[in-house]
């Protein structure tokens, strides 16, 4: 049986390390390098977790992000488009932020790594920056 991740497996995945704040754990699901696209501006990054200040997100009230939805958009076998809806939620069970996003994954040594992170449209409050 493999152990291989499937594409929309390694979003989720990438979900579930972010939520666990771990960025060995985020920077194992990214490309070297992996570039942000938000608002027109184009970050690109030795590694992906460089980017991400959790201290700063939850000082917004931000305790854990779920994905709404998750769909393949565009697959031609040696990249993969994933869009994904997601909500940010407050200690209290309350949205805290809602967004959509695409993640563009291409084959790394015979896994599925993420290349680059869209942010679509929505209120996710991103720029945050180490």
């Amino acid at each position: 049986m493999s152990t291989l991740l499937s594409p929309k497996e390694t979003v989720i995945q990438f979900m579930n390390e972010f939520n666990r704040e771990n960025y060995a754990g985020i920077d194992a699901v990214f490309t070297s390098p992996a570039a942000y696209l938000v608002g027109g501006e184009v970050r690109v990054f030795s590694k992906y977790a460089e980017h991400l200040n959790f201290d700063d997100l939850r000082a917004t009230g931000w305790v854990r992000t779920e994905l709404d939805s998750i769909e393949t958009v565009m697959d031609d076998n040696s990249s993969v488009l994933i869009r994904v809806t997601l909500t940010r939620f407050r200690g209290d069970d309350t949205e805290h932020s809602t967004g959509d996003g695409c993640y563009l994954l291409e084959q790394d040594h015979g896994r599925w790594k993420i290349r680059l992170v869209i942010v679509m449209a929505g209120s996710l409050g991103l720029q945050n920056t180490k």
